[in-house]
């Protein structure tokens, strides 16, 4: 089977007498934070962490085969529309994990999950029940989220525009994140904030997750002009060696 490489991706009580925010704005907080579930479900890394057996590695790679073409489509989309794309995707593919790993391991990958989003993660509405945030601490934290998002556009727009030194920015740009968890850790009370380090539980190696993840490659759109050759499907490559050539106008 067919399958390309992506370059890394750079990541949960009840009865307290306080104002939860309402389903539906946490849906619409939640499009402020990446989810980086496809990723780590196909990690090897991840996989050892779980504790994962060969015929579970097995099962995943099915699941992520099925969808990898759906999320393939999300690539080009706006930020906001590539977000709700893998949102809604990730809801499908969720469940289907239950029958393949055990309670533990599901408890674990949901904590890696978590420790990859950090805390931009509080504005999961499963997070939020589980930490009994206040409206007012979500609505905070969202904004200390969408400050961020600015500050990083405006920052690379002195790449674009100005020509200011790429590493630079991205050191500027590290900085300005790393803040945003501070800021946002504020808003917690002390007990909030015991609960989240409980909810994401021992620290993962997350400075190995990523690295050499492959994805299915998706099928040749139909009616396709091809030159020099007639069409070929992605089937009829496998087990070959095939050399892409690709540009764009701009």
């Amino acid at each position: 089977m067919a399958h390309i490489a992506q370059y890394r991706w750079i990541s949960t009580l009840c009865s307290l007498t306080v104002s939860l925010v309402a389903t539906a704005p946490a849906a619409e907080t939640q499009q402020l934070i990446d989810t980086p579930f496809m990723e780590l479900i196909r990690d090897s890394v991840v996989h050892r962490d779980l504790g994962l057996a060969r015929t579970q590695v097995d099962s995943l790679r099915k699941i992520t085969d099925q969808f990898d073409p759906q999320l393939f489509l999300t690539r080009n989309r706006r930020e906001d529309e590539r977000r709700k794309q893998v949102h809604d995707l990730v809801i499908r593919v969720r469940p289907r994990l239950k029958p393949i790993l055990n309670t533990a391991q599901l408890k674990r990958l949901k904590q890696i999950e978590l420790q990859c989003q950090g805390p931009r993660a509080l504005l999961r509405p499963d997070v939020q029940s589980r930490m009994l945030l206040a409206k007012p601490q979500v609505e905070a934290i969202a904004a200390e989220v969408t400050s961020t998002g600015n500050a990083v556009r405006d920052a690379w727009k002195q790449v674009q525009e100005k020509g200011r030194p790429r590493a630079a920015v991205q050191k500027h740009i590290d900085g300005i994140r790393s803040a945003e968890s501070r800021k946002i850790l504020r808003h917690l009370n002390g007990n909030q904030r015991s609960r989240w380090k409980s909810l994401i539980g021992r620290p993962a190696a997350l400075s190995a997750f990523g690295q050499g993840l492959k994805y299915k490659a998706p099928e040749f759109a139909e009616g396709m002009t091809w030159i020099n050759s007639s069409p070929v499907t992605m089937k009829s490559l496998r087990g070959k060696v095939v050399i892409l050539h690709f540009y764009a106008f701009g």
